[in-house]
């Protein structure tokens, strides 16, 4: 993904972010388990620590971004050498018994998507449906197993 259209995306969904889950606040993990260009939010709850990771397309081939959940009761970033960790329905239903975890909002949501195409006119829109379903689908799940 260019660097500009990434940025300007962030930038979008950081906005959305703020208004919308202000509870998550946007944090800078030193991990090996992150990837280059990602960006996070960050909740700690008593019982775990949650996150919301919005990673560009990886290979940089195509304008894509998506969106991913994940959870430690370890209070760190998953440490997962495959992510997202939960890729069937049944593993997303049984994601209360795992110490840590992550899941693509669109498996969560059940209609199957993974990566989103941007483009600069679509900016706005794009960012607006993925925090849309971070609020109706991603927090209540993070909520059931961290609360």
């Amino acid at each position: 993904m260019e660097k500009k259209l990434r940025l300007k995306f962030t930038a979008a969904f950081a906005q959305r972010m703020t208004v919308a889950l202000p509870e998550f606040t946007p944090t800078e993990v030193k991990s090996a388990y992150v990837w280059p260009g990602e960006s996070l939010w960050r909740r700690n709850d008593a019982e775990c620590s949650c996150f919301i990771v919005l990673s560009p397309e990886p290979k940089g081939q195509r304008d894509e971004m998506n969106v991913e959940l994940a959870w430690s009761r370890f209070k760190r970033f998953p440490e997962l050498t495959q992510r997202p960790s939960l890729v069937t329905h049944n593993m997303i239903s049984d994601a209360a018994s795992k110490s840590e975890g992550s899941v693509r909002i669109g498996r969560l949501c059940g209609e199957e998507f993974d990566w989103i195409p941007v483009r600069a006119e679509t900016i706005s829109d794009v960012a607006e449906f993925l925090v849309t379903k971070l609020s109706q689908h991603g927090v209540p799940f993070l909520d059931r197993i961290c609360r």
